[in-house]
């Protein structure tokens, strides 16, 4: 169950938000840590904190003043160390607030490999991992089987 501080978004949204992570998360217990900022974002300001194998989190925002109230709320709280604001660039400018181990790299990244390792420092599970990377090589004419990705998936997060 999430705990919520405060709630300004549509309960269906922090529902469909709720069991998406819940099908991705290696470790779903998390969730009845997870608080629900009183935050405007640009998605469900769900906060997950860390665990075993979730090494960081990140929300997305589009205002600095929200990004960095999500910093406040988050302070000193067990499960979110070391929450701070990152500028970002595209085409336009945006906040991401984040929390734990800094990511292995910014940003979403071309190679396929660095959408696992991402999924992999976020905690998801070896499963959501595989479907995610399966899908993106299929889109892109590229045949990995699923064994190969898995065995992949396995390297990034066991590494010898």
């Amino acid at each position: 169950m999430v705990r919520k501080v405060i709630g300004l978004v549509d309960p269906e949204k922090v529902d469909g938000a709720y069991k998406s992570y819940a099908s991705i998360l290696a470790e779903p217990e998390l969730l009845e840590k997870a608080l629900l900022l009183d935050v405007r974002a640009d998605e469900v300001p769900l906060a997950i904190p860390v665990g075993k194998s979730r090494c960081g989190g990140m929300l997305e925002f589009s205002d600095k003043r929200e990004a960095n109230k999500a910093v406040r709320l988050l302070a000193k709280r067990r499960g979110f160390p070391n929450p701070r604001v990152i500028e970002r660039r595209t085409d336009a400018v945006y906040w991401q607030v984040r929390w734990g181990i800094p990511p292995p790299f910014d940003g979403m990244g071309q190679e396929v490999s660095c959408n696992i390792l991402l999924g992999v420092h976020y905690g998801y599970s070896d499963m959501a991992i595989t479907i995610f990377a399966a899908k993106r090589l299929k889109s892109e004419g590229r045949n990995w089987t699923p064994e190969k990705i898995f065995s992949f998936v396995q390297s990034a997060r066991y590494p010898q």
